[in-house]
């Protein structure tokens, strides 16, 4: 069964608040861009797996779009807590 994919303002509470719900599987897995940001050719539904989209920059070209799960999220979390000693704000 494919997910919701939600485009959202890429304003750091309204990401917090939607990567929560995505994580948690309460919400759809979202794709924050800038205001004003063309969201041409994204689609409605990704993999049910799929919590984040990221957009690149486009430095050396097109820019790509990159889809995170969420064990993938959640592990990088874990990793870099452990490299930084702890939990914390960075």
């Amino acid at each position: 069964m494919p997910r919701e994919l939600r485009v959202i303002a890429d304003d750091a509470k309204t990401v917090l608040a939607a990567l929560r719900a995505a994580l948690s599987a309460d919400g759809p897995a979202i794709m924050p861009l800038p205001t004003g940001s063309a969201s041409a050719g994204v689609p409605d539904h990704v993999e049910i797996r799929v919590a984040l989209i990221v957009q690149t920059s486009g430095s050396s070209g097109t820019p790509k779009r990159v889809a995170l799960s969420a064990d993938a999220l959640l592990a990088s979390a874990a990793a870099t807590e452990g490299a930084l000693g702890g939990p914390g704000q960075w």
